[in-house]
This record gives C-alpha cells, sequence and structure tokens, in this order.
C-alpha cells in the first residue's frame, strides 16, 4: 500500500479486513477501506471482496459533528482528552461522514486495492476532483460533497422541485406537508438549491 499507512483492522486483512489511509493536505485524507465481504455477510454467492475510497476532510465538520462522531465510538473519557487526528479520522470514517470517491468489487484484493489507489492518485487533479465531488452518488441525487457533510436536505429540495417523486416521500418522512412541496415544486430558483457545496 505504497503511500498509505495503516489505520486500522486485523493484521489478517486478507479474511477479516482493514482500513489505511493517506494524508492530502492539513485536514484531507483518503481511506481505503477493505471489507471481506464472505466473512461479513457470510453469504458466498457474491463478490468476495468490496473496496471502498473516501474523503474525509475533517475541516468540513462543526465541533458538534465531531463530538458525535467521537462518541459513537466508544472511546474512553481518557482518550477523548488525548484524541489524535487519526483516532478523529476514524471515528468520522466509522460514523459515516466523508465523500464516497469509489467502489470496487471482486475476487482479487490486489487488483482492487490498486484501482483505488490509482482514484486517489488521480483526484490530485483539481478539475477531476471538483467532478468528483459533484456527481451524485446517491438515488436522492446528493452529490459526494453534500453527501461528505450529511447534506440530504439540498438533494431533496432539488429533487422536489424538479418532480422527482423520491425526493417527494422523503420530504413527507421529513415533516413537509403538501403545502410546503407545493411551494417547493413552484419555485424555479430551488432546481438547483445548495446548502454548502
Amino acid at each position: 500500500m505504497k503511500n498509505f499507512q495503516f489505520l486500522s483492522g486485523d493484521i489478517n486483512w486478507q479474511t477479516y479486513g482493514a482500513k489505511w489511509y493517506k494524508q492530502v493536505d492539513d485536514t484531507t485524507y483518503h481511506i481505503i477501506e477493505l471489507i471481506n465481504m464472505w466473512d461479513a455477510t457470510g453469504e458466498e454467492d457474491q463478490d468476495k471482496y468490496a473496496i471502498e475510497l473516501v474523503e474525509i476532510d475533517l475541516s468540513n465538520y462543526f465541533e458538534k459533528q465531531l463530538d458525535e462522531a467521537i462518541s459513537c465510538c466508544g472511546w474512553s473519557d481518557e482518550q477523548i482528552d488525548n484524541m489524535t487526528p487519526l483516532m478523529l479520522l476514524e471515528s468520522c470514517h466509522d460514523y459515516g461522514y466523508g465523500a464516497p470517491m469509489g467502489f470496487w468489487s471482486g475476487n482479487n484484493y490486489s487488483k482492487l486495492l490498486k484501482s483505488a489507489k490509482d482514484e486517489s492518485n488521480r483526484l490530485s487533479d483539481n478539475d477531476y476532483h471538483e467532478n468528483r465531488m459533484n456527481r451524485s452518488v446517491n438515488q436522492l441525487g446528493s452529490t459526494a460533497c453534500e453527501y461528505s457533510q450529511g447534506d440530504f436536505t439540498s438533494a431533496m429540495i432539488r429533487g422536489i422541485a424538479n418532480g422527482n417523486m423520491d425526493a417527494k416521500i422523503i420530504g413527507k418522512i421529513h415533516g413537509l406537508k403538501s403545502d410546503d412541496i407545493k411551494e417547493i415544486e413552484s419555485d424555479e430558483s430551488l432546481k438547483n438549491f445548495n446548502l454548502y457545496c
């Protein structure tokens, strides 16, 4: 794992999985996670390995978000008082923060890891990185940038404004009334709505 360092996992990572990280700048990291799906699910009628590349910029999160990530990981008070950037990085990743930058599955972990490392290297190109951060990464239409910040509201509002039925259902689940949905649908400016990115 050239340019990547071990973050967490088992010494027998081919069987039980692991994570590696690369520091991109002062606050931004790439994490590659390998999961042995046969071990994780007990199902062998699927690709054996799943590899995910995630980008986490620790400067994107508010103190409350970081506290939530830390508290979910079961750190002791003493560990929290001595929290290192890598402990914080691991907490954020475990909590689900981060921009999904690539996913690969197959039975040859060496090829999959190489694909993830190659993608990490490609992301050093600013135009390519911007393109990847602005692409849709879920059914709702959240961009990777929005997803990394836990912002599903932007995609929901854009979806409603563009007549997406799934977005309307999510809006209802989040407490929007029919009048709220109609108001969003009638506002042309909300078709490109974005809170943060």
